[in-house]
């Protein structure tokens, strides 16, 4: 309610673009604490809006952080649209990005630093 319209989100994410559509935006939500304790929290319907306004904009890679929302924290390919990291909270369930960057699919190029152990 305090920064979370859909003009607003709309514009970060038109600053975001302008920069690169590649760089990830993590949105996560608020949480009262101290002085804004009667503030409600973020709900996940608003995350995953705010998610879908940056997807919608042109960004590639948009992730919702701390509400267990299913598949807002995955990296899909821009290219293709195959999930490529699964990711459950601080875990990787699995990432098919190669050390390179690329989509194994259709080889698109994914922003980050990837390696295998």
């Amino acid at each position: 309610g305090f920064n979370d319209s859909d003009s607003e989100i709309r514009q970060i994410a038109a600053f975001i673009k302008s920069l690169d559509r590649g760089i990830p935006w993590h949105i996560s939500g608020f949480f009262p604490t101290y002085r804004m304790g009667d503030v409600p929290p973020t709900t996940a319907e608003s995350l995953e809006r705010a998610r879908l306004i940056g997807l919608g904009e042109g960004l590639d890679f948009v992730y919702n952080g701390n509400r267990p929302i299913a598949g807002a924290e995955d990296t899909i390919c821009p290219g293709c649209a195959k999930t490529l990291i699964k990711r459950r909270g601080f875990r990787v369930e699995y990432s098919l990005v190669d050390k390179d960057g690329l989509c194994p699919f259709c080889a698109s190029g994914i922003s980050g630093l990837f390696w295998r152990n």
